[in-house]
């Protein structure tokens, strides 16, 4: 079970805030520069990307975050050998 002090969330609205800014809006932003969109068009899926796309892609949000943690801190995987209890 993963049990985390407060903050410990944070990791994932990173993750969710960076897919969604530096993933999904700059192809909105292509797709207006390739003339594919008017600048209304690019601005209402721009609006609809960033209120439906975070709720989509939360849980690979957390499992990104939690593959991070442990990957920069492998030594507290509960499977490490510790007692769960320190």
């Amino acid at each position: 079970m993963l049990r985390r002090k407060e903050g410990f969330f944070l990791g994932a609205i990173v993750w969710n805030y960076s897919l969604t800014t530096f993933g999904v809006l700059p192809l909105i932003l292509l797709a207006y520069q390739w003339q594919w969109l008017d600048r209304a068009a690019m601005v209402r899926f721009a609006v609809l990307a960033i209120f439906l796309v975070p709720p989509l892609i939360h849980a690979l949000s957390w499992r990104l975050w939690v593959g991070t943690y442990y990957a920069f801190l492998p030594d507290q995987l509960p499977s490490s050998g510790r007692r769960l209890d320190d």
